[in-house]
């Protein structure tokens, strides 16, 4: 007898708004196959995307120089052949640029993903704040904006706690064959059945107490990152350096501030007012300072001790990257024009402190998330 079609299963899965601008350049219309294979395909990979996935990904979306390993990219293409035959990524290059981008974006977008907040957080950083260009059909910078404000309310909602498992109907089948029974037997068999029905109602409010016990306990947790970041930009004093924020020399003071309201972030990607309190803490969001600058500005101790990031990716994370290659050299700015090299930016890339605060601070978070 042939299986019973349901609804679901012919239900059919319908590409998201967004996904029919990022591909409109390969002329494919919105009801074509190639179309629902490309979607499934980036959905598939998205999926099951790890940690490790990421960078590959930015790279390949960014079009960078630096670009991932052959063996990840034959892996990448083997996944997207599952849903859409018809890819090669020798010969579909900038298919493969687009459909990198769109799986970032895939990423970012499900709370549910391990890997969404990664990859919010560097598709953000990778332009420098608009210092870096890209060749997409679409803003990825913005878009994972969004996705990070997104992020952070779907974590922040307050959580649904459900009632327990009731005993007393679970009962009711065992009372109702015991009663009026003389027969050991039967009664034998009401004991099992109300057994049964006892520890079947004690796993199962063990297993809602358990994310009743995970709910609250993630609650505790933003409230207490709100309070520990309120307390700081009350307080007005860095705490690794014990002076005032407006005693860091005026250079240091982004990196500075930024990795302290990052070290109060118990819940990446953070709230979405980080930059408001990051211009509460004084950091104005007019005049500009040079990336470099910023970097040999900060105390080189304090580097050493509180920022160093040896595996930085001149990439996604190009500060830490930067202050990297300082410590390697020492003070100075002997690191300055091997690191625009490998990220591709200018020497005199400049920012707002306000900016360049924002960035570094997601920067931390991102590097905290690559562990």
């Amino acid at each position: 007898m042939a299986d019973t079609v349901t609804e679901d299963d012919t239900e059919e899965i319908k590409p998201s708004p967004w996904f029919y601008t990022w591909t409109k350049e390969f002329q494919l219309g919105e009801g074509s196959e190639l179309l629902k294979q490309r979607w499934q395909a980036i959905g598939s990979f998205a999926d099951t995307a790890k940690s490790l996935d990421v960078e590959p990904l930015v790279r390949l979306a960014i079009g960078s120089r630096q670009a991932p390993s052959p063996e990840w990219i034959a892996t990448l293409e083997e996944t997207f052949r599952e849903e859409y035959p018809a890819f090669t990524a020798s010969s579909n290059t900038r298919e493969l640029q687009v459909l990198a981008a769109c799986c970032l974006l895939h990423i970012s977008q499900d709370p549910n993903n391990e890997a969404a907040n990664l990859a919010a957080l560097a598709s953000a950083t990778t332009s420098v704040a608009g210092q870096r260009k890209f060749s997409l059909p679409g803003d990825l910078p913005q878009a994972a904006d969004e996705a990070l404000r997104s992020l952070y309310l779907s974590a922040a909602r307050r959580p649904k706690l459900s009632a327990g498992v009731q005993y007393k109907p679970l009962f009711e089948a065992a009372v109702q064959k015991a009663r009026g029974q003389q027969d050991i037997a039967t009664l034998i068999d009401a004991l099992a059945l109300a057994g049964a029905a006892a520890t079947s109602a004690v796993n199962q409010n063990q297993s809602k107490t358990q994310v009743v016990v995970e709910a609250l306990a993630h609650r505790l947790d933003q409230q207490d990152e709100e309070l520990q970041m309120l307390w700081w930009l009350i307080a007005e004093r860095s705490e690794d350096l014990a002076c005032s924020f407006g005693d860091l020399a005026d250079a240091a003071r982004p990196l500075v501030l930024a990795k302290e309201l990052a070290s109060h972030t118990l819940l990446p990607p953070g709230p979405p007012t980080v930059r408001a309190l990051l211009s509460r803490a004084k950091l104005a969001g007019n005049g500009k300072v040079a990336l470099v600058e910023a970097v040999a500005a900060a105390p080189f101790e304090w580097l050493k001790a509180h920022v160093s990031s040896q595996a930085a990716s001149p990439v996604t994370q190009p500060l830490h990257f930067a202050i990297a290659r300082q410590l390697e050299t020492g003070p100075g700015t002997a690191w300055v024009a091997g690191w625009a090299a490998a990220t591709d930016l200018p020497q005199d890339a400049a920012l707002s402190h306000l900016t360049l605060a924002e960035l570094f601070y997601r920067e931390r978070l991102l590097t905290r998330l690559l562990g």
